[in-house]
């Protein structure tokens, strides 16, 4: 049963760059264990922070999706 989320104010308003910091830092440790340059592991985290605030946005639009 999906519950929607009806009040997504309530996250606060740290939320988007939290998960762009979070996708950032994932992503960046991520390529720069598998040995990738430090331009190209710069590049992919940009992109995991991109996919972080996306999945940011999914959460807080979930209440206004209808699932069924």
């Amino acid at each position: 049963m999906v519950v929607p989320n009806s009040q997504p104010a309530n996250l606060g308003c740290f939320v988007y760059p939290l998960s762009g910091l979070g996708g950032f830092i994932t992503f960046l440790m991520l390529f720069a264990a598998i040995g990738l340059s430090a331009s190209s592991a710069l590049i992919f985290s940009v992109v995991g922070s991109v996919v972080g605030i996306f999945i940011a946005w999914l959460f807080l639009r979930s209440g206004k999706i209808d699932l069924q």
